[in-house]
């Protein structure tokens, strides 16, 4: 009876093991969205444009300061992490080219292009 216990516990521990390693390999999403307005300090709201999801979009500082933000109605793109879908961080292709992940969101920008 304790071999069945051990190998049925060591078979969960590594079944989950390999979907945290899987969550881990996730990399970020690429949404795009109306921009709504400023919702409370950095957060803005936007909306999904493909499924109506609302967001709460951060908004780096160099934009804020320099009056580069966003106006209502204007197109945005959102990085949505894929543990929480609802809060994401505005994309730029001009400013977050040295991110290790750009290929992957430039290749998911196009996709959505195409799309809408």
């Amino acid at each position: 009876m304790s071999i069945f216990l051990t190998v049925l516990f060591n078979f969960f521990i590594t079944q989950s093991n390999n979907e945290t390693l899987d969550k881990m390999n996730e990399q970020f999403k690429l949404r795009k969205a109306k921009f709504l307005g400023e919702v409370e300090g950095s957060w803005h709201l936007v909306e999904d444009v493909l499924n109506g999801d609302l967001i709460k979009m951060s908004l780096p500082r160099r934009f804020r300061n320099n009056s580069l933000e966003p106006k209502p109605g204007d197109d945005v793109y959102v990085m949505v992490s894929p543990y929480e879908l609802d809060k994401g961080r505005y994309f730029s292709p001009k400013h977050d080219f040295r991110t290790d992940y750009y290929n992957d969101l430039m290749n998911q920008k196009d996709i959505i292009d195409k799309l809408t």
